[in-house]
């Protein structure tokens, strides 16, 4: 949540509008606003209604002709705990996606756990490790975390650059189309770094070692794992 303090007041001072704009938005409405005059004398609460509290939208009971300032705390609902609990969940399905396992989103104490049985609370082992201690496992669902947030805003970014195409407003459209670009680019390093994180965390799942590294062919090793056929081992069989 941010605050903004001593704001002006976006709209035409002609006298007769009464309809106004913060210029940040959304805002907390448990937080309220305060409006000052333009000598910075507080103005009656009885004076205004805040019509939308999403989008910044005050109404005065009069015309205005003055500048109207106000302070006020925005905060973004694309960030709110419940937001971000859904991102959460959203990455856990998409590394369940990418590398399926048989486990849950348990609710235990007020929070959301990770476990391998419903509806009790286990730490699901990797290995030698728990899911909470093992830091690939970690650092992996972060990235499908990530992936899951840049997804997300890649689809309201893409659907404001229609929107602001149909309403011919160019120069914001390059704009949201550079932020789709950039958030493109981000989803594809994403995907590489998923995709070795899931690399790591299978081997030490399966306590294969770092990198699943195989042996040379014909080595002593690589015939002890996967029984490497000579010619004349394939001709008697």
């Amino acid at each position: 949540m941010e605050s903004v303090d001593f704001e002006p007041l976006e709209g035409i001072t002609d006298g007769s509008n009464r309809i106004f704009r913060t210029p940040h938005r959304p805002l907390d409405q448990t937080s309220g606003m305060t409006v000052y005059d333009q000598t910075g004398l507080e103005v009656s609460s009885g004076s205004y209604t805040v019509v939308s509290w999403d989008n910044g939208v005050v109404r005065f009971t009069q015309g205005v002709d003055e500048q109207y300032y106000a302070d006020y705390n925005v905060t973004d609902a694309y960030y709110s705990a419940t937001r971000l609990k859904n991102l959460c969940e959203d990455g856990f399905r998409e590394m369940m996606a990418r590398w399926p396992q048989s486990w849950y989103l348990v609710e235990s104490g007020g929070s959301t756990w990770i476990s391998s049985t419903d509806p009790a609370l286990t730490d699901p082992p990797i290995g030698a490790l728990a899911f909470s201690t093992s830091h690939v496992a970690l650092h992996t669902y972060h990235l499908c975390c990530e992936y899951a947030l840049a997804s997300s805003r890649l689809r309201r970014a893409s659907a404001e650059d229609v929107d602001y195409r149909e309403g011919l407003s160019g120069g914001v459209a390059v704009t949201t189309h550079h932020r789709a670009d950039s958030l493109q680019g981000l989803l594809d390093r994403l995907d590489k770094d998923i995709v070795a994180g899931l690399t790591v965390l299978e081997q030490e799942a399966a306590s294969d070692g770092y990198g699943g590294f195989v042996s040379g062919a014909k080595s002593d090793s690589y015939e002890d794992v996967y029984e490497w056929w000579d010619d004349t081992g394939q001709a008697t069989s």
